[in-house]
């Protein structure tokens, strides 16, 4: 009597253990998939332009804050590595919107405090990475293809904000950097300085305003 009850028993426990972890691994596709994923990057990937729009950054950034809600509610030991991951992809987006949001307010010391966060936060994020792949693969990460399309698109969205410096500070930049070493740092972004002057000379514009909103 006493096995059957304990053996009973176990399988209560383990019952209750399944429903909890499955009602929560169900949370977190809602969290992932449906806001993070489908509501924020799928938009952006429609609209490239997206992510320098102050209504789309301040949507996006309540999202985030509904998806951080939901990963709270995330409490099982066996979730713990996606929810993880989860805070590092959340922490990622919401700096790189909250830099966007913050250059369209032209507060500049706000938004490099963010890119500065971003840098920090996109560091742990890859090495957790490749941690991860070598134990499960026992292979070493070397190239940057190697890498899941999620986080090449935190980095385009990266690099979309950080061209919009070049442009703004464009300056500063040339009396403080060789051409040759400006030019090597601004490979991988848009030279939007550049590309007016290439404009002026095609077209002999005398002069080009920009119109900010």
């Amino acid at each position: 009597v006493v096995s059957t009850q304990s053996t009973g028993g176990s399988q209560n426990d383990l019952t209750a253990l399944v429903r909890t972890v499955a009602a929560e691994l169900d949370i977190y596709v809602n969290a992932r998939f449906t806001l993070l994923h489908d509501q924020i990057i799928a938009e952006f990937s429609k609209d490239a332009e997206a992510a320098v729009k102050t209504s789309f950054c301040r949507d996006s950034i309540r999202s985030i804050h509904t998806v951080r809600e939901m990963t709270e509610t995330i409490r099982s030991d066996a979730l713990s590595p996606l929810k993880g991951m989860l805070e590092y992809e959340m922490q990622v987006v919401e700096q790189l919107f909250s830099c966007s949001l913050a250059l369209a307010q032209w507060d500049f010391v706000g938004s490099l405090l963010h890119l500065h966060n971003y840098n920090q936060t996109y560091k742990e994020f890859i090495e957790g990475y490749k941690g991860r792949e070598r134990s499960l693969m026992g292979k070493r990460m070397t190239k940057d293809d190697e890498f899941p399309e999620l986080y090449k698109w935190f980095y385009k969205l990266y690099e979309l904000l950080l061209s919009k410096y070049t442009l703004y500070f464009s300056k500063t930049l040339f009396q403080d950097s060789s051409r040759k070493s400006l030019r090597s740092a601004t490979t991988n972004i848009v030279d939007h300085r550049s590309k007016l002057v290439d404009f002026c000379k095609k077209t002999k514009a005398g002069t080009i305003s920009l119109i900010l909103n």
